[in-house]
């Protein structure tokens, strides 16, 4: 430590300052492929009624057409409004310019003639806009993008504190935002990465130079800066190299094994672990964090105990690691080296414990790297080596040799002979605990022929038999309940009211039980199909008994077993389920609703939207018809409703389901009720005609051919019906766009709400899901790059990589990028196209121009 107080006594700080910023966050994505998360805001400083002035000064200035080169600002014209913006060109593919709107943060794509150069005074004001990436955080390829996009959605509009760390090229950011950094990283979909490493991996992949902040941040918007976080400059390995020759790994030449990375400076030094250290490494987080999280709590320092050279570090990931400590204290934080992984952090003095002494001894696990190619004088070698690094800084492991050792620096040259997808799980430690015995309803030997996938049915009439069993409910019972989950009239799930308190009570002892439990504690480390567990429920986040459905790459798929709808959850946020927990009956059990079937061969969005609020958050008087192998069928009607009318009666009158005998879901089943099938539904339940004479019952079988039906039905093509209208007829219409008195756009005036209502229900759907377009689609949704909003379109023209469009509900074209395309769902396309095309019978010369 003598060299660093020298350095410190001499005025030469290791510290540089990382200024504060707060944002208003109002966009945020991603892309599955570069892991990078994209973000837009604003400062909270920023005064909405000078950007409103300064459109209309845009507005009225002069334009003038002007070659514009990358990077450089200017006004554009969006053609559809014929209103002007300031921008900057991103990309410029032939005649055709992506220009990126600094005040509004959508990109148009315009040809040459709409772009016009201007007064330097109209960019006076800084740009509204702020852009870049979330730092030192990765998305891990193949994260569940729905849960992804339902985070980010939570998240726009939310005030965020951050810290610039670099800036990319035209004021692009990199900016770390601790926040969402360590939810993303505890709800098990983020991977913490360290700065020179993330620095690294950014430069590769926009293939920009960056610079690091470390003065500070040129922007008049931020008042007030604060310098509220600190970073270490890099000072190289002076006494690692020392500790790495006599405890670190010792690898001979031409030998070859699979590794991970884990930090990088650059390709002449990058750090690796072999992937046979994995359980080495969770064992020793595991026994740092039992030791450490203890005495964390017990003792609560603000000052450094006698660390020694060698200390327990707690990351910004929650877990705990080795370290060396490189400098004495500055303003409370500490700059820790994480000898197993090769990466350097800024830590606070109380997240820093002493080694305990039986893990002095345990050997380092990383040892730095250099790609050995990189002289090499054939350009494409270098070219592959440097890919598969890039490959190795996202996650995959890489199969290498080691080719030569340089003694001095304790480094290992290596090449890089491929990588591969990292199918490493959770790695188990060598000694377990004695496993609890759970006792569960789920005790089963049949499985589906895929892959050992435990049918989802069976789970649910396993789950539904002791239920009914618990409550004492048989065929005819008749008691009160409540509808927890609807996925169509024929599939729901259903909780009576009897157990009510017991329930609530559940609730909250699961809630203060989990409470206590901390991240990486109680996981279930094997998630089999069929086990019973507790998993975190994304859109509320607290934990629910659920049933392991399938295991999938980074979690498993579960259904909730006291409310019947079917989740994806990462493998962090499964976690095992107490004796007293396990013990109980599901509170929920799947039903269908008697003599309904969907008019259209399958439920559409808006039916079963009618349904669910027929029945939602009401009390509801629930006779059970009879009961079938996962489901009961069920005859519902709302508790004080008016005339005692049931839920079925309701469907069919109003039009919204179509009457068929649906009691006997499997043949020999036993039950007491039932109707007879006629042309309409009958007023009163009969008996079933003991002759035998009786009409055949439709069954299991039936129903599955159903659901055929229904499946390809989703997947025919979609096409837009025309809007009829015929001569003579008169009606209110509206103007929806105009190219001139011959040559315009209209839509019926009395079919307005409808649009706005299956508009409302198009855009709130995708923006939660993704729906791929399939080659050779016409019909399809897109994405307006103005306001970004979800539109029904038509494709009539592709080329590199960009489609014209036409919105048949609007009449207008518009040019966009195929990224922005997506397939659209059978239920939004029953209304026909709203626009039709009209001239003015009688023509109108222009006055001007």
């Amino acid at each position: 430590m003598s060299s660093v107080s020298e350095q410190q006594k001499s005025g030469q700080s290791p510290l540089c300052a990382l200024w504060s910023v707060d944002l208003k966050l109002t966009h945020l994505d991603w892309n599955p492929e570069a892991t990078l998360i994209h973000f837009q805001g604003h400062y909270h400083s920023i005064c909405d009624l000078d950007y409103n002035i300064l459109q209309g000064e845009i507005q009225n200035t002069p334009k003038t057409q002007a070659a514009v080169a990358i990077g450089e600002f200017c006004l554009v014209e969006d053609f559809t409004s014929g209103r002007c913006y300031r921008g900057r060109v991103q990309n410029r593919k032939e005649d055709l310019f992506d220009v990126f709107l600094i005040d509004h943060g959508n990109v148009l794509s315009v040809d040459e003639a709409l772009i016009y150069s201007c007064s330097n005074d109209l960019f006076s004001l800084p740009p509204k806009i702020v852009c870049g990436f979330l730092a030192n955080v990765l998305l891990p390829q193949g994260c569940s993008r729905s849960v992804v996009e339902a985070y980010f959605t939570n998240l726009i509009g939310r005030n965020v504190t951050g810290y610039i760390k670099a800036f990319l090229p035209h004021k692009v950011l990199l900016l770390e935002a601790p926040e969402i950094n360590n939810d993303l990283v505890k709800h098990g979909f983020g991977r913490h990465v360290d700065t020179d490493t993330f620095f690294l991996l950014v430069g590769m992949l926009t293939e920009v130079p960056l610079k690091q902040s470390t003065e500070q941040v040129p922007d008049l918007l931020i008042e007030k800066p604060r310098a509220q976080e600190f970073c270490f400059k890099r000072s190289g390995l002076q006494g690692y190299e020392t500790i790495l020759s006599l405890c670190g790994p010792r690898l001979s030449c031409g030998t070859r094994a699979k590794v991970r990375v884990t930090a990088a400076v650059n390709p002449e030094l990058f750090y690796c672990q072999m992937t046979s250290v994995d359980t080495d490494l969770w064992e020793m987080s595991k026994k740092l964090a039992e030791v450490n999280e203890y005495r964390t709590i017990e003792h609560n320092q603000k000052t450094p105990e006698n660390l020694g050279l060698l200390c327990s570090v707690k990351g910004k990931d929650e877990k705990w690691y080795r370290g060396l400590v490189q400098f004495l204290p500055v303003n409370s934080q500490l700059r820790v080296l994480y000898i197993d992984y090769g990466f350097f952090e800024s830590v606070k003095v109380e997240n820093v414990y002493s080694l305990p002494p039986e893990l002095l001894s345990t050997p380092i696990m990383a040892f730095p790297c250099s790609l050995f190619s990189l002289g090499d004088e054939v350009e494409a070698v270098k070219t592959q080596q440097l890919s598969f690094l890039k490959a190795g800084l996202l996650g995959k492991v890489l199969d290498v040799e080691i080719k030569r050792f340089e003694e001095e620096q304790h480094l290992y040259s290596i090449t890089v002979i491929g990588a591969e997808e990292n199918q490493v799980a959770e790695p188990k430690p060598t000694q377990e605990l004695p496993k609890m015995k759970v006792p569960s309803v789920f005790e089963t030997e049949k499985k589906s022929p895929q892959c050992g996938h435990l049918n989802c049915e069976t789970i649910m009439g396993e789950a539904m038999a002791k239920t009914l069993t618990e409550e004492e409910l048989d065929v005819d019972s008749v008691f009160v309940g409540y509808v927890e989950h609807v996925q169509n009239p024929n599939i729901f799930w259903i909780r009576s009211q009897k157990r009510n308190d017991e329930f609530e009570e559940m609730m909250t002892t699961m809630a203060d039980h989990y409470s206590q439990v901390k991240l990486d504690e109680d996981v279930l480390l094997n998630p089999e199909p069929g086990t019973l567990c507790c998993a975190v429920y994304e859109k509320d986040m607290h934990f629910y008994r659920c049933v392991v459905v399938e295991s999938l790459e980074h979690g498993s798929e579960v259904l909730f077993i006291d409310f019947g709808n079917i989740e994806k959850v990462p493998r962090m946020m499964i976690k095992k389920i107490p004796e007293t927990l396990a013990k109980k009956a599901a509170f929920a059990f799947c039903c269908t609703l008697v003599n309904v079937f969907p008019m259209d061969e399958f439920w559409t969005t808006a039916k079963t939207d009618f349904f669910r609020r027929a029945v939602s958050i009401k009390a509801l008087l629930v006779h059970i018809v009879q009961k079938g192998k996962n489901k009961c069928v069920v005859d519902l009607s709302v508790v004080g409703g008016d005339n005692n009318q049931s839920i079925t009666e309701l469907l069919i009158s109003s039009k919204q389901a179509q009457y068929w005998n649906n009691i006997d879901l499997e043949p020999g089943v036993k039950n007491k009720t039932t109707f007879t099938k006629k042309t309409r539904r009958p007023k009163h339940r009969v008996t079933p005609d003991i002759t035998g004479n009786s009409e055949q019952l439709r069954d299991c079988a039936e129903e599955e051919k159903t659901l055929k039906i229904q499946t390809e039905k989703a997947q025919a093509p979609a096409l837009f019906k025309t809007i009829s209208i015929k001569p003579g007829y008169i009606f209110a219409a509206s103007c929806t766009y105009i190219k001139s008195p011959s040559d315009f756009w209209c839509q019926l005036q009395d079919k307005v709400p409808a649009l706005e209502e299956l508009m409302d229900k198009v855009n709130q759907y995708y923006s939660t899901h993704t729906v791929p377009l399939q080659p050779g689609d016409s019909c399809c949704i897109a994405k307006s790059p103005l306001n970004g909003r979800w539109y029904r379109a038509f494709i009539t023209q592709k080329h590199n990589g960009h489609a014209t469009v036409m919105l048949v509900d609007y009449g207008l074209t518009i040019c966009i990028k195929e990224h922005n395309l997506q397939a659209i769902k059978p239920e939004f396309v029953h209304l026909e196209g709203q626009a039709f095309r009209c001239s003015l019978s009688t023509p109108i010369e222009p006055t001007g121009p």
